[in-house]
């Protein structure tokens, strides 16, 4: 499955999704305050652009992994980010709803193709499942560290000109897709793609594994469980007047996964081989940090949540990456990886319709813990299935090679 390994290449492309990073974590954090000020835009207008590139990346990356299936990881990337390039330098430009609805799309639909894309190209750079975990584990520590910096470089380039921080991100993409095509083996795309096999054959191959489409559903709660940190947890911050902690959540967030990845990645490979096991040690760790919030709600509990998040990051993240890996084959690996971003797609807009609704319940009573207890308990529910379904079936033998 795996082409020759290449320490540098997967270093290389590390890099520049890094950088990539970088640009949309400059641009999207800022977005919405742009819409609002300088277009008066009402907030349910903003919220129907920002779900707008929100479905057109999440929503629409299976297709964008067939799609890299078909004609190639290499082509896929460069399209992909001159796609977004454009996207984000229409929201730079734009002076009525049309164009900042097709900057939305633009900007969606080119994470689409390029997020499976690379993701194929760094699992065919890595030769065995010992040094695609260590890859994906060093990419969550880039990612994570552009999520602190993004907005920081954003910050800074925002007080000159919104138009600055449009073309600064739109170049970055252009350039990170240019660097991309060149530096990949035109031989790896020839291993990846399958010009006998179409992009609708590829979705239903996809499709037809079951114990696939279980391993990705049961990581729903995860992303559920994460999203908090964008609207729950922002939420009781400022009801319990402590609204500097959101800022401080983030902080928490990338640093423990930047200095913590490491370490764990060390303490996960000497006691737990099994990638099942390594995502149900995630989920409980999960829900300890969770638990004290069923209770009580104040400042402490609070960054437990946060540490909890951080730690289920470093633990479930990578591990989801490697597991679609072994359900794979070179050739639909982009087609694995692109439905592998649906239970992010579903856990988040779950997060924020259900949340969104308990929120509104615990402002009208008294019923403070209703969304922590429902949050461990959907996580509770996925270690109990992960339990029954995988763990036990496993030593049965019939999750054959995983």
């Amino acid at each position: 499955m795996e082409y020759k390994y290449s320490n540098r290449k997967i270093r290389i492309i590390i890099l520049i999704m890094f950088f990539m990073n970088i640009g949309f974590y400059m641009l999207i954090p800022y977005l919405s305050v742009y819409l609002t000020d300088s277009f008066g835009l009402a907030g349910i207008i903003v919220g129907f652009i920002m779900a707008i590139r929100l479905f057109s990346q999440q929503g629409l990356t299976f297709v964008g992994g067939a799609i890299a299936d078909k004609i190639g990881i290499r082509k896929t990337i460069i399209i992909g980010t001159v796609i977004r390039s454009i996207g984000f330098l229409l929201f730079g430009v734009s002076n009525g709803m049309y164009l900042l609805i097709l900057a939305a799309v633009f900007t969606g639909f080119g994470g689409a193709l390029f997020t499976p894309a690379t993701r194929t190209a760094l699992t065919l750079y890595s030769s065995d499942d010992k040094i695609k975990k260590k890859t994906f584990s060093t990419l969550n520590i880039a990612d994570n560290s552009a999520l602190a910096l993004g907005p920081l470089i954003g910050l800074v380039l925002i007080q000159y000109n919104w138009a600055i921080i449009s073309i600064v991100s739109s170049m970055i993409y252009l350039i990170a897709g240019i660097v991309a095509y060149l530096i990949i083996n035109k031989s790896l795309e020839n291993i990846n793609s399958s010009s006998s096999t179409s992009i609708l054959s590829n979705m239903a191959h996809v499709l037809k594994q079951r114990t696939f489409i279980l391993t990705i559903a049961v990581t729903i709660p995860y992303f559920y469980t994460a999203q908090q940190v964008y609207l729950l947890f922002p939420v009781v911050s400022e009801r319990i007047n402590e609204t500097w902690l959101v800022s401080l959540g983030f902080l928490i967030i990338a640093l423990t996964v930047v200095v913590g990845q490491k370490p764990l990645d060390k303490i996960m490979h000497k006691f737990i081989t099994n990638d099942y096991k390594r995502i149900i040690v995630g989920y409980l760790v999960l829900c300890v940090f969770i638990f004290p919030n069923v209770f009580i709600v104040n400042k402490y509990t609070l960054i437990l949540f946060i540490m909890g998040v951080a730690f289920s990051i470093i633990i479930i993240g990578p591990t989801i990456n490697v597991l679609v890996t072994k359900f794979s084959t070179p050739k639909t690996l982009s087609s694995f990886f692109g439905f592998s971003t649906l239970s992010a797609a579903i856990g988040g807009a779950f997060g924020n319709l259900f949340a969104g609704a308990l929120i509104d319940l615990i402002t009208i009573s008294s019923l403070n813990f209703v969304p922590w207890l429902i949050i461990l308990i959907t996580n509770i529910f996925s270690v109990l299935f992960i339990y029954s379904y995988f763990i036990r079936k496993q030593r049965t033998s019939r999750l054959i090679g995983l």
